[in-house]
């Protein structure tokens, strides 16, 4: 590789790294903070609607990395500050600033995480009930 080469290649190197940073830092932390304050709220009291099905998927598919999530059914269930504060919390995950503990706090204080414990060990012992019967079944 010819300095010439290398000298292009840390160019670009630091002009991506000056791009990465501008677009973390298109996201304030107060913007950040009241779209979670408003997704959080509105899935503490209405978890259950249709405007709580979409959210708590979207927040679901941030947690597990699990993206499978219909971006069309999203936008149009929700109303214009849930919208926002939907766009804020995509562009803060996608660019990085989204924390793991903000994430979990959401799931926490909406009431998120006490939900899915209660429905996995309500459900939990069932399955296992079934996939042991027919395990046996299958080596019998």
């Amino acid at each position: 590789m010819s300095e010439a080469d290398k000298e292009s290649a840390l160019n670009e190197l630091t002009a991506e790294m000056r791009a990465t940073g501008a677009r973390q830092k298109a996201v304030s932390a107060q913007q950040l903070t009241s779209a979670l304050t408003t997704i959080t709220d509105f899935l503490r009291t209405s978890s259950t609607t249709g405007g709580g099905r979409r959210l708590r998927q979207f927040v679901w598919s941030l947690w597990n990395d699990s993206h499978l999530i219909n971006l069309f059914d999203l936008c149009h269930g929700l109303d214009g500050p849930l919208t926002d504060a939907v766009i804020i919390v995509f562009q803060a995950a996608i660019v990085g600033v989204l924390s793991e503990d903000q994430l979990r706090n959401l799931l926490i204080e909406s009431g998120e995480m006490a939900r899915w414990g209660e429905r996995t060990t309500s459900h939990a012992r069932a399955p296992r009930r079934v996939l042991s019967s027919v395990f046996v079944r299958s080596f019998s």
